[in-house]
């Protein structure tokens, strides 16, 4: 039975889950965002990192967040060198092969699931990744000489690294939408909540899957302005001078994307400002993703660039606090001293710079953006570390904008 409930209400039900899973995952506030982008918007998602970073947990938590999927509505696989496509899509009918058809027995197997998640994605042979083509951009696998329609939603994909075979798994690679580097937790006080988050108890599921579906619908009605098109054309060009050629098949995808973003920001019709996420969309090796983010901050909004390069400026007071938490107060105190008062005074020219972008933000309507939070929390997250480590401070200073 289809969901009843209104799009206003729906929307905020996602909204939820995201607040959600934030609350259980720290520093993964943007793969968190896109992984619920690539559920309503019938997109793939990959994540590369070390092991241990939360890969998997993110994708089994937003599962876990989902009330109502089919039975095997959800599957995962661990991929090997050695893996076959019988693992992941069925065995092959003996009777029917011994009449000369080569058809499998799928019931089980990942034809029946809407939600994949594809572990070491890149050690797959040549055998997986043929079958992958086609699951992945036309839904559909091969038996018996015919193209079986599969129920396949979205595919969570990770690895441990990019793959070694580039040309070989290019194709593969192209059909992943979001794409993002996981790094360890950076700050000591999210660290400390990953140590205490098994007491948080189990998850409560805050979706269904019919409302996953409804969502999905109303994401594919979701409008798209002239002003999203030429945007994209104007990115494609800023990519190009930077040495980025994305595939014409991924900036057709990208619209996807944009719809899905423009439905969570409750935007009957997507905007320049919903262009957000493709950010991380259009690179495809690491060295990459600065560059992205700024053509696509660029395009977005000249807060949004602001705000980009204000992050990198506190990334760098991030360093230099580091630096100072390290010297030794018996042997260092009065340079200690100094440089704590030096530091203090650096962050509170970032905040002041802060406090004008989320004016800047409010007069051009935009006090929504993602991106002033994201700033807000991390310039808060290095104060607490400065007041704390050095002055012995309590942790709770807030930054106000």
């Amino acid at each position: 039975m289809a969901s009843t409930t209104t799009p206003s209400a729906l929307q905020d039900k996602f909204l939820a889950m995201e607040r959600s899973m934030n609350d259980r995952l720290f520093e993964r506030n943007t793969e968190i965002r896109t992984a619920i982008l690539a559920l309503i918007g019938r997109l793939h998602w990959f994540a590369l990192g070390t092991p241990g970073t939360a890969k998997s947990y993110t994708i089994r938590l937003m599962r876990d967040h989902i009330a109502g999927l089919p039975e095997n509505g959800y599957k995962e696989l661990l991929l090997t060198r050695f893996t076959t496509p019988e693992e992941a899509f069925g065995p092959f009918n003996i009777p029917a092969m011994q009449e000369g058809r080569y058809e499998r027995v799928t019931k089980g197997y990942f034809p029946e699931a809407a939600l994949w998640f594809w572990d070491e994605i890149f050690k797959c042979g040549a055998s997986m990744l043929n079958s992958a083509l086609a699951a992945l951009n036309e839904r559909v696998y091969h038996s018996g000489g015919k193209a079986i329609p599969l129920v396949l939603s979205s595919m969570f994909c990770a690895s441990n690294e990019l793959p070694e075979n580039e040309a070989e798994l290019a194709a593969l690679y192209d059909r992943l939408h979001f794409r993002h580097v996981i790094e360890p937790v950076k700050e000591d006080s999210n660290f400390r909540r990953v140590l205490h988050s098994e007491t948080l108890g189990p998850v409560s599921p805050v979706v269904t899957w019919d409302e996953v579906m409804q969502a999905q619908t109303e994401v594919e009605h979701t409008k798209i302005g002239d002003e999203v098109y030429d945007g994209l054309v104007e990115l494609r060009q800023s990519l190009k001078a930077e040495g980025i050629m994305p595939t014409d098949r991924r900036f057709v995808a990208s619209l996807q994307v944009v719809r899905a973003q423009a439905w969570l920001n409750g935007h009957d019709m997507a905007k320049k400002r919903d262009m957000q996420p493709l950010a991380h969309f259009f690179w495809d090796s690491p060295d990459q993703r600065k560059a992205v983010v700024k053509c696509v901050a660029d395009l977005c909004s000249k807060i949004d660039r602001k705000l980009i390069d204000l992050q990198e400026q506190i990334e760098n007071l991030a360093d230099e606090v580091r630096g100072v938490v390290s010297m030794d107060p018996k042997k260092e105190n009065r340079l200690r001293t100094k440089a704590t008062m030096d530091m203090n005074a650096k962050l509170d020219e970032a905040q002041e710079e802060l406090k004008q972008l989320a004016a800047d933000a409010a007069a051009a309507d935009e006090s929504d953006n993602p991106l002033l939070d994201q700033t807000k929390r991390r310039l808060e997250h290095i104060y607490n570390d400065l007041y704390e480590n050095v002055l012995g401070m309590p942790r709770g200073y807030t930054v106000d904008i």
